[in-house]
């Protein structure tokens, strides 16, 4: 695609993807929380809703990795529910990943709908904003903060590899994994799950994230985010497809 090309104050592509980061806004809505919780989560906030029944999950994570590093190209959905001060966000999207290193994300719903962001085998990201902006273009640095999601995790590493390895550094850097012994039958799903859990600092530490794992692909379905063990993020993924992605797709104007 062909556009001008703005300064990067101009564009505005900020993806809310995926919730793994510790930099969220402080805060959350009463209201958001028990709307999450009733809804989309139907787990209790305790960190011992599944304490009978628990190992150590760091396997989990090395299966994430391992079956995730064999695609060599993907796509799914995405959604993403952020609390902050100012309120809740919910923003949609599709993301397409291919080794080595190229990923584009489009934004379906939020703030930013229409927004597209690619990942280029430059290590260079194009972008453009949505609505009456979407042609005008830039490029960006990989690090530019237009680039970070409203959790403040960057777009370049919503990849699933670059997302198990994020969780992999958190358990080296002393945060306590465990997982379901087998999968288990949980609340506003018709199959059984891999339950992951993550703690904040050691076994005694509060509940930092979990996660539901199918059992067969090794991947994470849904995601949540916890802040001193209240529930502050929540994240799902849906539609998977290995798929043979042609380099086209990695371009703004896409081929998909």
């Amino acid at each position: 695609m062909s556009g001008k090309t703005v300064s990067k104050t101009t564009v505005a592509v900020t993806l809310c993807v995926m919730a793994l980061s510790s930099i969220f806004a402080p805060g959350a809505s009463a209201r958001g929380k028990k709307e999450l919780l009733g809804n989309a989560a139907g787990l209790s906030l305790s960190r011992d809703t599944f304490a009978t029944t628990m190992k150590d999950g760091k396997p989990i994570i090395d299966s994430w990795l391992k079956a995730s590093d064999a695609l060599n190209s993907y796509q799914f959905n995405y959604q993403m529910t952020c609390y902050k001060s100012d309120g809740t966000v919910t923003d949609t999207g599709n993301l397409w990943f291919k080794k080595k290193r190229l990923l584009r994300i489009e934004q379906t719903g939020g703030p930013k709908k229409g927004s597209v962001a690619v990942l280029q085998a430059d290590g260079k990201v194009k972008a453009h904003p949505g609505g009456a902006l979407k042609f005008f273009s830039a490029t960006l640095a990989p690090d530019s903060n237009m680039l970070l999601s409203a959790n403040g995790w960057p777009m370049v590493k919503s990849d699933f590899v670059s997302l198990a390895e994020a969780v992999e550094g958190y358990i080296k850097g002393g945060d306590y994994p465990r997982m379901t012994e087998t999968p288990v039958q949980v609340p506003n799903r018709t199959e059984k799950v891999n339950v992951f859990e993550l703690y904040k600092g050691g076994p005694n530490g509060a509940l930092f994230k979990r996660a539901f794992f199918d059992p067969e692909t090794n991947l994470p379905v849904e995601w949540w985010d916890y802040k001193d063990g209240t529930l502050w993020a929540h994240s799902t993924w849906s539609n998977f497809k290995a798929a043979n992605l042609s380099d086209n797709v990695f371009t703004l104007k896409g081929d998909n």
